[in-house]
């Protein structure tokens, strides 16, 4: 049987028919038309893209004394809350981890000090972060603010550790700290307040604040001593990680503090040194 071409040409049911194939012809692309080619996705190497974002972000935090800070802030918290639910003694009845970390945060009046204190202190070492990364007067207001927040930070603490029972801590991390930051914030440039210190001494302020860190780092090795010993001898290993976490975060508190001391002084040098003037121009 001879099939003319028309008879399959034409569309019966809405679609034309292929004489060849006797199938539904495709249809036809225009030769303006363009193909559209979606880029190949690769996920794992966006997750690297991320998390490399991330160290160096890190990473650069770390390099100034918010990070620093706040590094040591948020290992304490952490390390705290983890033997806080790994310790049969936090958990109540019901067995919450919710409210076993309620009540390690606000269980009692010396729990509630030293969580305001952690938060004020996390604000402060945000402001400091921000301060380090500016310049100019920005960087001066900022400054001071974050001097201000971590006094009072260091007013709650010392509270916090009154209540729990370590007075000369409390007089010491306490209120030498706090008087520290409440000079700087009062008084950011030493040297412009009281023309007559000497410009080789460092900021008695700052000074102050790096002092206030000693007896604790040497009550927390001495503790970190006794615990070590009981563990060795039979005792329970979990002693020695409250020590050695607060020695970590003195550690980093104390390098921050030192960040802060060495600016000041670096920021002297350029004002008297003008043709060094451009090398502190930013924090390093």
């Amino acid at each position: 049987m001879n099939v003319h071409r028309s008879t399959f040409s034409q569309p019966r049911f809405g679609r034309a028919l292929d004489p060849h194939t006797l199938e539904p012809e495709r249809p036809r692309m225009a030769a303006n038309d363009r193909v559209l080619h979606l880029p190949d996705i690769d996920p794992t190497g966006q997750a690297r893209g991320v998390t490399h974002g991330l160290r160096r972000s890190l990473a650069e935090r770390m390099r100034g004394p918010g990070g620093l800070y706040n590094g040591g802030n948020l290992l304490g918290l952490a390390v705290g809350i983890a033997l806080q639910l790994i310790q049969p003694a936090g958990r109540d009845d019901s067995g919450s981890a919710v409210a076993s970390i309620a009540d390690y945060l606000m269980g009692n009046a010396g729990a509630a000090a030293m969580t305001v204190a952690t938060a004020v202190f996390l604000c402060s070492g945000e402001m400091y972060h921000r301060a380090w990364q500016a310049s100019g007067r920005r960087r001066e207001i900022l400054g001071r603010v974050a001097d201000l927040l971590s006094g009072i930070g260091a007013m709650a603490l010392c509270l916090a550790l009154w209540t729990l029972g370590h007075p000369v801590l409390a007089i010491t991390s306490g209120v030498l700290h706090a008087a520290g930051k409440f000079g700087n914030a009062a008084v950011p440039s030493v040297h412009d307040a009281w023309p007559r210190w000497p410009g080789a001494w460092p900021d008695p302020f700052r000074a102050t604040v790096v002092a206030s860190r000693l007896p604790a780092i040497l009550a927390s090795s001495v503790d970190l001593w006794l615990a070590s010993a009981n563990a060795l001898a039979g005792g329970r290993m979990l002693s020695v990680v409250t020590p050695a976490t607060l020695l970590v975060c003195y550690a980093l508190w104390t390098r921050a503090d030192l960040l802060l001391l060495e600016g000041g002084t670096r920021s002297r040098q350029a004002d008297t040194t003008p043709e060094r003037s451009s090398r502190f121009a930013q924090p390093a």
